[in-house]
């Protein structure tokens, strides 16, 4: 019971330092209008395997990806890279990035924020119907990763979803916002 009470507090710190950081200074209110879901599953994702995907809706040639681990990868690790990468950089890579600017501001300009860094666990391609029951259009991906501030996990174990769009590999928005409702924020 100790190590799950242990997690749980870190779980605690992790939304505190996410909510300080996305609230701001300025007095802004935050929409709670909209809905807020987490994708959650019990079961173990299994390692990324290497396989073809056609990423080119409505055109006459498809191209393949063979495998997008990488391209995954270096958008969660840019989007959770609190001090070395730009606000702008983090919009690149998250799912309708321009939607959460003044969010992504707020947050990258709290010094707890600046120290948080990604450990990720496994990437997985997930089927057309598991996309569809996370919210996500196919093609997309479970990302099994660990959130740190300042070196020490503060959330372990947290699945989120990666989108294809326009043939880049996103952060899925869901999934940021999944994980700022912990704290009781709601993404605009």
């Amino acid at each position: 019971m100790r190590g799950a009470r242990a997690t749980g507090v870190q779980v605690v710190v992790l939304v505190l330092v996410l909510v300080t950081g996305c609230s701001g200074g300025d007095g802004g209110s935050s929409d709670t209008s909209g809905p807020s879901t987490a994708a959650t599953s019990s079961t173990t994702a299994s390692s990324i395997t290497t396989s073809s995907l056609t990423t080119v809706a409505g055109s006459s040639t498809t191209a393949a990806i063979e495998d997008p681990t990488e391209a995954i990868r270096a958008a969660f690790e840019t989007f959770y890279d609190g001090a070395g990468t730009t606000v702008d950089a983090k919009l690149a890579v998250l799912e309708d990035g321009e939607r959460y600017r003044v969010m992504i501001e707020d947050a990258s300009a709290n010094p707890q924020f600046q120290s948080l860094t990604i450990d990720i666990r496994e990437i997985r391609l997930a089927t057309d119907g598991e996309c569809a029951g996370l919210g996500a259009t196919a093609p997309c991906a479970v990302v099994t990763h660990d959130l740190l501030v300042a070196g020490a996990p503060m959330l372990v174990a947290q699945q989120s979803v990666a989108v294809q769009v326009d043939g880049s590999w996103l952060v899925a928005a869901s999934s940021w916002c999944a994980v700022v409702a912990i704290g009781g924020e709601t993404c605009p």
